[in-house]
């Protein structure tokens, strides 16, 4: 019994915890784009992009890029809204005065 409430409480303390340690960032809320960060239209295809670069295949990354026009380097300085947010660190953006939104890792945007 006592195992299963200190399950229980710990359980609960990391889920407190997760809520203070958030990054406070909420759809809707207003950002920029930094420089040399990737944007796709799917999640999937922000990963292969990403996948690639991690792996060092400059040539694969340009072929990428250059063979679908789903995926790009984003440009700095856009204003942008969130409007999605993962915990792995993805987030879901739509530039101001546009209906359509991209994905890209959340150190992409300030």
């Amino acid at each position: 019994m006592f195992k299963l409430k200190s399950s229980i409480i710990l359980l609960i303390l990391v889920i407190l915890l997760s809520c203070v340690f958030m990054s406070g960032a909420f759809a809707g809320d207003s950002f920029v784009t930094k420089t040399g960060f990737l944007a796709a239209s799917s999640k999937e295809l922000l990963e292969r992009g990403n996948s690639i670069i991690a792996s060092g295949d400059r040539t694969a990354l340009n072929r990428l890029l250059k063979t679908n026009e789903n995926i790009f380097i984003m440009k700095p300085g856009l204003s942008v809204y969130l409007e999605e947010s993962t915990w792995s660190g993805y987030v879901r953006i739509r530039l101001a005065g546009e209906t359509w939104s991209v994905w890209t890792l959340s150190e992409a945007i300030r």
